[in-house]
């Protein structure tokens, strides 16, 4: 899974998943908690696209997830939660997450790890040459 029902309410706060998955009773009361078993279904909706997408260039299970995959995870379970009527913000940040992912699926952009699931060695370092002074004490032109 690449969020959790707390990293939802950290995002979105509790009383939001609450009113998405809310069911009323036989009394027609409805709950002061989040369903569960809606929650949960839509977080494997979601990790189940995402892995859709990365199956064609990493081994999964990931052996970390990075944290723009949490961060998009939660997102398309809030669209997936929001299944009758989405508001425009959420529906445009799915369709962001899938972007994303279609871009992580023909190698357009990286996780940040190799394929086999490692942060690559980087050799990005900062590297100076110089081909030498134009002036200098015992110098005083260009001839």
């Amino acid at each position: 899974m690449y969020c959790s029902t707390q990293d939802l309410t950290d995002r979105f706060g509790s009383d939001e998943l609450i009113t998405l998955t809310a069911v009323a009773n036989a009394f027609g009361e409805f709950p002061e908690q989040v369903n569960q078993v809606q929650v949960d279904r839509a977080i494997a909706d979601a990790s189940a696209t995402i892995d859709s997408y990365l199956a064609a260039r990493y081994p999964l299970p990931l052996p970390q997830i990075p944290p723009v995959l949490n961060r998009f995870a939660c997102d398309m379970a809030r669209y997936f939660l929001h299944d009758r009527s989405p508001l425009e913000e959420v529906t445009a940040r799915y369709k962001e997450a899938v972007r994303y992912l279609e871009k992580v699926a023909i190698g357009a952009i990286t996780l940040g790890i190799d394929a086999q699931g490692q942060r690559p060695e980087t050799m990005d370092g900062a590297f100076v040459t110089s081909a030498g002074s134009v002036f200098g004490r015992t110098d005083k032109g260009f001839i």
